[in-house]
């Protein structure tokens, strides 16, 4: 059953009416505000103009009782604050003009007011002058008393002058707040005459809205049925993985098993363990041994992979020098670089720069990024790898001189069974798992794994890693330090 709204009409009075009163009355407020921000402007710009005439005088006075000091006491010391009223009877009278600027009137007392100042200075500098050339004893003060009259007789003026002016703007913000507050008023009795109808409009609905609580049980019902055929579907999700948790354990046991049994034959014949063996032999007992190599790293790239989709994989960070784990890596890679003639390079950075990592994996992301490198790059090329310490961080970056990698398949290469095109190399064989698998071992230890490439200008695959002393390197021995996402026992073999 389904409740008919009220009218557009209705629903613009119910809905917007009391909003806009609301409004006018926000509005109403801020300009009384304003005005009262305006009215305590003003006063205190009053304060300020008779604070500074106040000073100025006090500060002219100030200067005549320095001066009568030294004259009758003969003290120097009373010359250097009769000096500073000299430069601060300037400063506010300065201060006096900037303040009256919006008030031509005021401006033109400022004028008067400064001239009278000047000259009750300049016959105080008179007296020192005379005083100068004979003993300070002798000197007559000079006569200043109708200049301080005139002085005090226009600073009255001027005081006035802002009384007067504040009194006139009080008085028409005082009319103004009148007028807001009749408007406040009106505003108010009108906003809740619309929000009595309002309500009035809003509980008729909701008595007809109850009319509909019945459909919404039923929808209730329906929801806690989804709901269970939901958990049903995710515990059969949930025996699947265990399912192919069990497929992985179990061709993990039947095909890296007989394939390490190739592999140890292979070695056997080739020894000449097994009788004499020709150079034909030998060399295609090198293609076995290839090719065991390679299909047997394709079932450790899918088994890791399961892994790692399964968040299984735990990690066991440590503090690890960073070239001890360059060294080991290119004792497995420089055999396959001088094969084809590549031109290596590797710069480890600072001495003993250590990193947070496990062992392991971190050695497992390098091989990758090398061979990649290798695999990529053409006999002759050049592959160099540098480490470089970034704040918290170190990075360790692969660059080879490879065909490169378009710039719209740079975020596709880390996604799992995703190649590059195998055109750009007749040997790029695999299973499209290995970056994808190394991205995530870094982002697991706390680091990431990033590529920068062009076309026909090779690529630079950086991996970052916690620095383990971000604050300053040490020399202290290898000490475990803590293991990350450690998970029950998967039954997976390790690869």
């Amino acid at each position: 059953m389904r409740v008919q709204p009220p009218t557009r009409f209705r629903r613009l009075i119910a809905t917007y009416g009391p909003v806009l009163v609301v409004l006018l009355l926000g509005a109403i407020a801020l300009v009384g505000m304003a005005q009262e921000r305006q009215r305590a402007a003003s006063v205190a710009h009053t304060q300020r103009v008779q604070l500074a005439l106040e000073r100025t005088v006090s500060t002219v006075r100030a200067a005549e009782s320095r001066q009568r000091g030294f004259l009758l006491t003969g003290d120097s010391s009373y010359l250097v604050p009769y000096r500073s009223a000299h430069a601060l009877v300037r400063a506010q009278i300065d201060s006096i003009r900037v303040l009256t600027a919006d008030n031509p009137a005021q401006q033109g007392r400022v004028a008067g007011l400064r001239s009278v100042i000047e000259q009750r200075m300049g016959r105080l500098n008179q007296t020192l002058e005379i005083a100068s050339a004979r003993p300070a004893a002798e000197v007559e003060l000079a006569p200043g008393r109708e200049l301080m009259q005139e002085l005090q007789d226009r600073v009255s003026i001027m005081e006035a002058a802002e009384d007067s002016l504040l009194e006139a703007r009080i008085n028409a913000s005082t009319r103004q707040a009148r007028f807001t507050l009749f408007l406040v008023l009106f505003a108010t009795l009108l906003a809740g005459l619309l929000a009595l109808l309002g309500n009035m409009i809003l509980a008729d609905y909701a008595e007809r809205q109850e009319a509909v609580s019945a459909d919404l049980e039923q929808q209730k019902d329906e929801l806690r049925r989804t709901t269970l055929d939901l958990e049903r579907r995710t515990r059969a999700a949930e025996e699947a993985n265990r399912a192919k948790a069990d497929f992985l354990r179990a061709m993990s046991h039947e095909l890296r098993t007989p394939l390490n049994a190739i592999g140890g034959y292979t070695q056997l014949i080739d020894l000449g363990i097994r009788g004499p063996v020709t150079l034909e032999q030998k060399a295609d007992l090198a293609r076995i041994a290839r090719s065991q190599r390679h299909l047997l790293s394709l079932i450790n790239d899918i088994l890791n992979y399961a892994k790692l989709e399964a968040g299984r994989v735990s990690f066991e960070l440590e503090r690890i020098v960073i070239q001890d784990l360059i060294n080991a890596v290119d004792e497995m890679v420089e055999p396959q670089m001088a094969s084809k003639g590549i031109h290596y390079t590797c710069d480890a950075g600072i001495d003993n720069l250590a990193v947070i990592a496990d062992r392991e994996k971190f050695v497992q992301i390098l091989l990758n990024l090398l061979s990649n490198a290798i695999k990529f790059t053409p006999a002759g090329g050049a592959i160099d790898m540098t480490v470089i310490a970034e704040g918290d961080f170190v990075a360790v970056r692969v660059s080879d001189t490879g065909p490169g990698i378009p710039a719209d398949r740079q975020v596709a290469i880390f996604e799992p069974f995703v190649q590059v095109d195998r055109t750009l190399s007749a040997t790029a064989e695999g299973t499209g798992l290995g970056l994808s698998i190394s991205r995530e071992l870094a982002q697991g230890m706390g680091g990431d794994l990033v590529v920068k490439s062009r076309p026909g200008e090779g690529s630079a695959f950086t991996l970052t890693v916690p620095a383990a002393d971000p604050a300053g390197l040490d020399e202290s021995p290898v000490e475990p330090i803590a293991e990350h996402a450690v998970t029950p026992d998967s039954g997976l073999p390790e690869s």
